[in-house]
C-alpha cells in the first residue's frame, strides 16, 4: 500500500485511485470509473491495470495517430508508420486520460484523445531526436530512426512528427492545450541543449 492507512481515500464522494510506476507514485486523484473488482481503497495498481481502466481513450488516440500516418506524404508515411508501431507504456497519455476523467461529467472523448496522440507523437519526436543525439542503436528491441535511414532523413522524420504533435491540438477550443504542449516541446528542446553544453 502507497498510501498511509489514515489517508483519505474518498474526494468529494469519488474514490481515490493512486497509480505507480517503478517506486514512484504518478498519480493520485478523485476517479470516477468502476474499479477493478480486487482493489481496496488506497491500494496502489500498476500502470497497464490503469491503461485497461481508460482502454477506450488509448484506442481513440491511437486511431488519430494512424490517420495522421496515413495521411502524410509518401516516404514519410511508411517511416513514421514504422515508428508508431513500436509500442510504449503510453504513461504520459494514460495519466492524461485519467486526469481528464476526474471532473463530475465524463469528458469529450475525441478531445482526450487528440490531447493523448498530441503528446505521445512530441514524446516519439523526443525518442528520435534523443537517438540522433546519443547515437543509440537500438529503441524497443528495433533499429532507431538514423540508423535505419541516416542522421539527415531522421531528423526530418522527428520534425515532421513534432509538427504533427502540435497539430493534434490546434483545434483545441480551451487554448490552453496549445501552449501547454508547446511548452513541453520548449523545455524538452531546450533541455537538450543544456545536457550537451555541459
Amino acid at each position: 500500500q502507497f498510501a498511509p492507512a489514515d489517508s483519505v481515500d474518498k474526494f468529494h464522494g469519488n474514490q481515490l485511485l493512486y497509480i505507480g510506476w517503478e517506486d514512484h507514485l504518478l498519480f493520485c486523484a478523485p476517479f470516477a470509473f468502476p474499479f477493478p473488482p480486487a482493489m481496496r481503497f488506497g491500494d496502489i495498481i500498476a500502470v497497464g491495470v490503469a491503461r485497461d481502466l481508460v482502454k477506450e481513450y488509448l484506442a481513440c488516440a491511437d486511431d488519430v495517430v494512424q490517420g495522421i500516418v496515413r495521411a502524410a506524404p509518401s516516404g514519410v508515411s511508411e517511416r513514421m508508420d514504422k515508428l508508431v508501431h513500436r509500442k510504449g507504456k503510453k504513461i504520459r497519455s494514460t495519466l492524461l486520460c485519467l486526469i481528464a476523467s476526474t471532473g463530475k461529467n465524463p469528458p469529450d472523448k475525441m478531445r482526450v484523445a487528440h490531447a493523448c496522440a498530441g503528446i505521445e507523437l512530441l514524446h516519439l519526436a523526443s525518442l528520435v531526436h534523443d537517438d540522433i543525439i546519443d547515437e543509440t542503436e537500438v529503441r524497443r528491441g528495433e533499429r532507431t530512426a538514423h540508423k535505419e535511414w541516416g542522421n539527415k532523413i531522421a531528423v526530418l522524420i522527428g520534425d515532421y512528427i513534432l509538427s504533427q504533435a502540435m497539430r493534434c491540438v490546434i483545434e483545441e477550443p480551451t487554448r490552453d492545450i496549445p501552449i501547454i504542449l508547446s511548452s513541453a516541446a520548449d523545455q524538452l528542446i531546450t533541455g537538450e541543449i543544456l545536457e550537451l553544453d555541459c
